[in-house]
């Protein structure tokens, strides 16, 4: 198959599944998408933010594959800032629409900045630049100096610093840095990525360990394939900022390492699929392919087709739903299917068909 047969065929994938999500996960009334599906096809919900920042991410993929999406990507942008809570000491995007009381996480508003950056980048519009900042301004405010530095997971309960509020946050502050060149975006990039190698990775096979406790320094050594990820994207973008051609080739080389100990404990060579979940898989698929983009090459992008092949064969149930799993076979119709899954497995088809589009524009 060729890229833009290929392109074309991941494309169609991930607008079939963000047509599904629109007919049964949307609330026409509010605009807002509801969290879960039961057997019946019920609504429950609405969608945490986590859930919204991924439709958000598929949505933005979505919009760059054909302009007549670009109006669910303007509603949904309109419709999350439900989620707003204005509440000091610093505004941000709240767990659940708001009023309610102040429930924030510093991840779901990172997820958020990404989505906005990403739209920015494609369509060029300045309100999502803006959205970008104002939404940082929250995330950083997480950030002290206990235990070195680094971003809490969550406001509320400052007792952990997580890699998943850390290491996106290490990529946002380098993308805002590509975009505005204000070095303080930089600095606070090189801060964070600094603070997660030195705290967070295992040296025993270079993944990332999920948290640190700040009262007594303990490690929760659980691995995510997401926290790998999201710190080898950071990685690749590091390199992509940089002016030194050394500092270039050694932070894609520590990327490329970290992409191979990925690989190794997450996609398997047997089926070609990824193991540790849709939730998490598609962050890394991102990834992969980003580090394929920066150094024009194809090394991972076959690798992360074929995954998405073998999802799009074994995912859906027998309404179009996804399971939480990217490895497994689902059957008959799921119990219970929730937005977040839906939305990764839109993403990630629609993310890989812009890839391979962007690399056929890419002059030999």
């Amino acid at each position: 198959m060729c890229e833009q047969e290929g392109a074309i065929l991941l494309r169609q994938w991930g607008i079939d599944t963000l047509s599904m999500i629109r007919a049964d996960f949307h609330d026409p009334a509010t605009g807002l998408y509801a969290n879960e599906l039961d057997v019946q096809g019920n609504r429950k919900g609405p969608a945490f933010l986590w859930g919204g920042g991924v439709h958000l991410s598929a949505l933005v993929a979505a919009a760059q594959c054909h302009p007549k999406y670009r109006s669910w990507l303007e509603e949904y942008r309109v419709r999350l800032r439900l989620y707003w809570n204005d509440e000091e000491p610093v505004p941000g995007y709240d767990v659940l629409p708001c009023p309610k009381p102040r429930d924030r996480y510093y991840d779901d508003n990172v997820w958020l900045v990404l989505a906005y950056l990403e739209a920015y980048e494609s369509l060029r519009d300045n309100r999502y630049l803006h959205l970008a900042e104002e939404t940082m301004i929250f995330v950083l405010s997480g950030m002290d100096h206990l235990l070195g530095g680094g971003i809490y997971w969550k406001e509320n309960n400052k007792e952990s610093k997580h890699t998943c509020s850390n290491a996106p946050s290490a990529l946002a502050c380098y993308r805002l840095y590509h975009h505005t060149r204000d070095r303080k975006f930089r600095n606070t990039g090189n801060d964070l990525l600094a603070w997660l190698l030195d705290n967070l990775q295992d040296p025993s096979d270079l993944l990332m360990w999920d948290n640190i406790r700040v009262a007594n320094g303990e490690i929760e050594r659980t691995k995510w394939s997401y926290n790998t990820a999201l710190t080898f994207h950071a990685m690749a973008m590091k390199a992509n900022v940089s002016k030194s051609r050394r500092q270039q080739e050694y932070w894609l080389k520590q990327a490329h390492d970290m992409a191979q100990a990925a690989l190794m404990r997450w996609w398997d060579p047997e089926t070609g699929s990824f193991t540790n979940g849709l939730r998490f898989d598609h962050l890394l698929a991102d990834a992969l392919l980003f580090l394929d983009r920066v150094e024009e090459r194809m090394e991972y992008t076959p690798k992360v087709i074929r995954a998405l092949d073998f999802l799009h064969t074994n995912g859906p149930d027998d309404r179009g739903h996804y399971s939480g799993s990217w490895n497994s076979k689902t059957q008959g119709t799921l119990e219970k299917a929730e937005l977040i899954d839906q939305a990764s497995a839109a993403r990630a088809y629609l993310s890989c068909a812009n890839h391979l589009m962007q690399l056929q524009r890419t002059p030999e």
